[in-house]
């Protein structure tokens, strides 16, 4: 027999997936939440298809009519899940991923944040760093187990330092222009851009940071490859010197020193630079 409660149960089963996907496309919830909340709205509405739609045949029926109200009933309960989670797949994860790429779109365009380890594999070295941190340097590689660790002095200034946590490299490093003006600051992997010092900034990802100064050139690019690696490439700069760092070598100007294929355990630093580091 039909009464009010189950005309309000059976309102409230339909009414809630659909309030459930108009509230989830605009909302700031995580995804975790989400989930929870549909896991939750489902739970809910099975519990009304039992109290309201579900036939329950009595005694006297046939094994073929019961069996036809198993049907019935199991066909209703896997049409309420299909339901659900097409709601949630064409509806709110869409949404959510949507909101996900404008939110990091923003992110990637300031001139601050941090970078995040990617899962790009270690490239192919000489170096037996494995179980250590190994910093790319052109075709040159640096690496260490102790923490924190100089890896290069420029004219008798550290120019690139790691250190290490429980989430993987920390990187330090300060890109100046010959005047000494601050391009770029990474400090523990959290940088600053210099936007009145810069062309030009670039981050095609969170692991990635492209800086190009006021000529167009590209003073650094550093990316995280994974937990246990990190690539830079750059180009420090004083009055007197320049040491360009790019895929295949590093070049010390003015004296043209070339530094390739080079492999070194930093217990000290890679030192380069003119005679008492002017």
């Amino acid at each position: 027999m039909l009464t009010w409660q189950k005309i309000v149960l059976g309102l409230s089963g339909i009414g809630v997936p659909v309030l459930l996907g108009s509230a989830m496309t605009g909302s700031e919830l995580p995804l975790a939440t989400i989930i929870v909340l549909y896991v939750l709205a489902l739970t809910w509405t099975l519990f009304v298809w039992r109290k309201v739609g579900v036939k329950k045949p009595n005694r006297r029926f046939t094994q073929s009519t019961r069996r036809k109200y198993s049907l019935w009933n199991w066909g209703w309960t896997a049409a309420i899940v299909s339901l659900y989670v097409s709601l949630f797949f064409l509806v709110s994860y869409p949404a959510i991923k949507k909101r996900e790429a404008k939110e990091l779109s923003e992110t990637l365009k300031e001139f601050s944040g941090t970078l995040i380890p990617a899962n790009d594999p270690t490239p192919q070295n000489p170096c037996p760093f494995s179980g250590s941190v190994g910093v790319f340097l052109g075709s040159s590689v640096a690496w260490a187990n102790t923490f924190p660790f100089t890896v290069l002095l420029f004219n008798s200034k550290p120019v690139l330092t790691i250190d290490k946590d429980d989430h993987g490299i920390l990187v330090g490093t300060e890109i100046r222009d010959r005047s000494g003006v601050l391009i770029a600051r990474m400090r523990r992997n959290e940088f600053d851009v210099n936007a009145n010092n810069i062309f030009k900034k670039v981050r095609p990802d969170r692991s990635t940071l492209v800086v190009e100064n006021q000529n167009g050139e590209t003073v650094l690019n550093i990316r995280y490859l994974n937990p246990s690696s990190v690539r830079v490439v750059g180009v420090y700069r004083d009055k007197n010197s320049v040491l360009s760092i790019n895929d295949s070598e590093m070049l010390f100007l003015p004296n043209g020193h070339v530094i390739r294929g080079f492999c070194t355990n930093i217990n000290n630093a890679i030192v380069i630079g003119l005679p008492g580091g002017l």
